[in-house]
């Protein structure tokens, strides 16, 4: 089972230890499913395979005070995770999305490197905090990327380079 979808354009790729990352967006779906993003994750082997999504159904009017919901297609099934605005936001989509993907996958933040595709939406959520401020929404991404590091290991965006 994946996401049904006619036409997608590639906002960015990368691979990720013999896994191929392709974040997703502008999709036209069939179906009553619409997607702003899906970020599909497919291993080497062709059988490995998750895909995330940020999805609503078309009977919901604009959906703009609901967001969207994660729903996550693996194994076999689709599941639909918690809704939120956060996921019309690339970045913070990519974010929610890859930590789904590493659970997936079996690597951990803390053994496996932050990818090319994370490094830049943490840059990003860091720059909009140190222009803004405050944005306790916002801090909980980096905070999660920092607390399952090991110590003396900083994913904070000076240190990415």
């Amino acid at each position: 089972m994946h996401p049904r979808y006619t036409r997608a354009t590639v906002l960015e790729t990368e691979t990720w230890g013999g896994v191929t990352l392709e974040l997703l967006g502008d999709i036209e779906a069939v179906g009553l499913v619409r997607y702003r993003y899906v970020l599909a994750a497919v291993g080497r082997d062709g059988l490995s395979a998750c895909w995330v999504c940020a999805e609503r159904s078309r009977l919901l009017m604009s959906g703009a005070s609901q967001g969207f919901y994660l729903g996550l297609f693996a194994r076999g099934g689709h599941v639909n995770l918690e809704p939120s605005r956060d996921w019309s936001d690339a970045r913070l989509f990519l974010l929610k999305a890859m930590g789904l993907v590493r659970q997936e996958f079996g690597r951990p933040l803390q053994l496996w490197p932050v990818t090319r595709m994370e490094k830049t939406a943490l840059n990003e959520v860091w720059a909009e905090l140190q222009a803004k401020g405050g944005r306790p929404r916002l801090r909980s991404y980096i905070k999660a990327y920092d607390a399952a590091l090991p110590p003396m290991v900083s994913r904070a965006p000076h240190a990415a380079g």
